[in-house]
């Protein structure tokens, strides 16, 4: 059965800051279990892992992840049915329209992608809430003389990466939802662009419901 929502009847009165950090979350030694920290999980991932998880389970979820529907996931088309779209399109479509230059994109970059913290270079870095929790899904700007020079979004692990710069100070926002947005004035980038600025921002709700969770 796919799970239609989830809740925690008792929330638990131990505070996340308190507990010890693990690969899934945080260690509760008081009731000596792992706390899997959901907060970043979309309806989606939240539906698959109930429906196949067997057992107990002690998480941290935000409010709003709570006593809602959870969405059913997408069911795509056959691959001919994809094919025969794609085909069906490349013919309306004129031919000239894809010899139009394309503006250049900016890429979310993280570990193992074209601008990795291995290369040492660009800019590059982590978000963190102020428990050392990541913050996914937050926007990072490079802004000079107040207009926006490149933006990424940080990963699942809270990572962002930004190709090389022109050598220079500069003001870097990060802004995220439920986090209070922060500010790096004059931020010197050198020359190499192999500058690494970890931040960290302020959850604005920390105590998130944490305990035992049903699912309905």
């Amino acid at each position: 059965m796919k799970p239609e929502s989830i809740n925690i009847p008792e929330p638990c009165s131990r505070r996340w800051g308190d507990m010890t950090a693990t690969s899934n979350g945080r260690f509760c030694s008081h009731c000596q279990t792992e706390v899997v920290d959901f907060t970043s999980w979309s309806a989606v991932e939240l539906q698959r892992f109930f429906a196949s998880y067997k057992g107990s389970v002690c998480g941290r979820l935000l409010p709003q992840q709570l006593n809602r529907p959870l969405s059913i996931p997408y069911q795509p088309q056959s691959r001919l049915y994809r094919l025969t779209i794609a085909v069906g399109l490349s013919l309306l479509v004129p031919s000239h329209l894809f010899a139009q230059h394309r503006p250049p994109q900016v890429h979310q970059a993280h570990a193992g992608g074209s601008h990795s913290e291995k290369q040492k270079t660009g800019i590059y870095g982590k978000v963190t809430d102020q428990f050392g929790v990541r913050v996914p899904g937050a926007i990072v700007k490079v802004m000079s003389g107040g207009a926006v020079v490149i933006t990424d979004t940080t990963n699942l692990d809270g990572k962002y990466a930004l190709p090389r710069l022109k050598e220079g100070k500069y003001t870097i926002e990060v802004l995220c939802l439920r986090h209070e947005t922060v500010q790096k004035h004059d931020v010197d980038i050198p020359k190499n662009n192999a500058l690494e600025l970890n931040v960290t921002v302020r959850l604005l709700h920390p105590e998130q419901p944490i305990g035992k969770i049903k699912v309905k």
